[in-house]
């Protein structure tokens, strides 16, 4: 998980809160898809070997351009 992300998810809704007069729609948008990025929110693939069947399940990113992820 990423450390952005990490900051985000614990002091991202607080922030908000305290500066949602001063903080533009589109930062919050951003901050949100940031706290859903790598999360069941955003959806799953599931990768399989066909060998020893054993599957991994990788998290999506959010997609949005300013993620780091």
């Amino acid at each position: 998980m990423g450390a952005i992300a990490e900051l985000f998810r614990q002091f991202g809704p607080e922030y908000i809160e305290k500066y949602q007069q001063n903080i533009p729609a589109n930062h919050k948008k951003v901050i949100a898809a940031i706290i859903r990025c790598r999360t069941e929110d955003c959806g799953v693939n599931v990768f399989g070997c066909s060998k020893c069947t054993r599957s991994i399940t990788v998290f999506k990113s959010c997609g949005n351009r300013h993620c780091p992820t």
